[in-house]
């Protein structure tokens, strides 16, 4: 039995959620979704001031991180635009904690 893409993608994401374990809640997560073989994350303040991070799973079993800031609504009025504050590729399971740590400015761990 095949699973459909949305199926797929929502595997992916309950994963990469796993293998991020109380980083969560240490970055302070408001709200999360999913996309094509990626988790997304609406994060707490932070001293880098990012406010969206996205994991996304690459062919190679490793993952793609993308930390950004989004302006508010008020923001995009006034203008502001997306701001790209790192994009880091290859990165295994296990360094996961390490990189958003180094990306974001908050500790991940106790």
């Amino acid at each position: 039995m095949k699973t459909n893409t949305k199926e797929r993608s929502r595997e992916i994401a309950s994963t990469i959620l796993d293998q991020l374990g109380g980083a969560v809640a240490m970055m302070g997560v408001k709200t999360m979704g999913f996309g094509d073989s990626c988790l997304t994350m609406k994060i707490g303040r932070n001293p880098k001031r990012a406010t969206h991070v996205t994991i996304t799973l690459a062919s190679d079993d490793t993952y793609a991180v993308l930390v950004q800031r989004v302006p508010g609504i008020k923001g995009i009025v006034a203008g502001r635009k997306i701001v790209d504050l790192a994009k880091v590729s290859g990165v295994y399971a296990s360094n996961l904690h390490d990189v958003l740590e180094a990306e974001t400015g908050l500790y991940m761990r106790l």
